[in-house]
């Protein structure tokens, strides 16, 4: 999806006359940025709250990079129908018609991961333990929702530059990615400047991570664990070693209130509904608090990662 679009192809887009963009520009309604030749780009970003603001919909979506048949907002049973049969034909771009226009259409980040990706995900997930989907189509069904949640991300606002930071993925030998970018999006969406660090994540270097980028807040994701007594241990262990003042979310399947019980800087969460509310309680007594902070200002919290990665790799 591109990312900054010329006012010619957004207003063909979303089916009014280049002329009638511009005046909507010039009056701040769409916010616009300029090339280093002075001309005007519009993030796709600022097209989809124009969108989501005015309750507009767009008549030739494909050419700004959004899917050609954009669903309509439906009720959370009728949408988790939709996209359960979407996935499990493995048609990607009814998918992304499905959860991109329910958001275009005005449903929040947070209320799409906790009613509409996480139950559909689950849903695909017993189906195929209880050997009614093939191995291919869960794998399958699950790289689907990777690019609908990459979509996603690409769609909503960016942060502030003086955005909290939050860092977190999931641990040990846990390969689900999915939670944890749902976790991204809802924390985005609460005003995070919010990284996903991967899956299989050692507890070693999750400490080396928060040592180094110094978040305001840490997230753990807890879908797959091979011994839960073992896995509550290692939890808590890097919960109890982490800096004065820095919390840990936690939530998932595979765990319970008992991870975080009696740790104070532990927060166990039941959804992602309750994590957006105290995201967005701690971003409040937050600011300040900042990846920017830090003297790094000119780079972002995802290009100095993917700087230390290659530089890893390199070495």
């Amino acid at each position: 999806m591109q990312q900054l679009l010329s006012p010619k192809l957004v207003a063909l887009a979303i089916g009014v006359s280049e002329s009638s963009l511009k005046r909507w520009c010039d009056r701040g309604a769409i916010g616009v940025e300029k090339t280093p030749g002075g001309h005007r780009k519009i993030r796709i970003s600022e097209v989809a709250r124009f969108l989501r603001d005015q309750k507009r919909t767009a008549v030739r979506p494909e050419l700004i990079g959004l899917p050609a048949a954009l669903g309509r907002r439906m009720e959370c049973e009728e949408a988790r129908e939709a996209l359960g049969a979407a996935l499990e034909s493995g048609d990607q771009e009814l998918c992304l018609g499905i959860v991109v226009g329910g958001y275009l259409a005005g449903a929040k980040l947070v209320d799409i991961c906790c009613h509409l990706l996480a139950p559909t995900l689950c849903g695909i997930g017993s189906r195929w333990e209880c050997g009614e989907l093939e191995v291919f189509q869960e794998h399958r069904a699950c790289e689907i929702l990777n690019r609908v949640i990459y979509n996603l991300r690409t769609l909503a606002p960016g942060h502030d530059s003086d955005a909290p930071v939050a860092i977190g993925g999931a641990p040990g030998k846990d390969t689900s990615r999915l939670p944890s970018l749902m976790v991204e999006l809802t924390l985005v969406e609460s005003g995070w400047h919010a990284v996903t660090l991967g899956s299989e994540l050692p507890y070693a270097s999750l400490r080396a991570a928060v040592e180094r980028y110094r978040p305001a807040l840490v997230w753990l994701s807890l879908t797959h664990l091979e011994c839960a007594e073992e896995g509550r241990r290692a939890f808590r262990d890097f919960a109890g070693t982490l800096p004065a003042g820095v919390p840990v979310a936690v939530g998932g399947r595979a765990c319970d209130e008992t991870f975080a019980e009696g740790l104070e800087q532990a927060h166990y969460m039941t959804s992602f509904q309750e994590l957006a509310v105290f995201a967005a309680k701690l971003h409040a007594s937050s600011a300040g608090s900042t990846f920017a902070s830090r003297g790094d200002s000119s780079e972002s919290l995802c290009e100095l990662i993917r700087r230390d990665a290659a530089s890893d790799t390199a070495g």
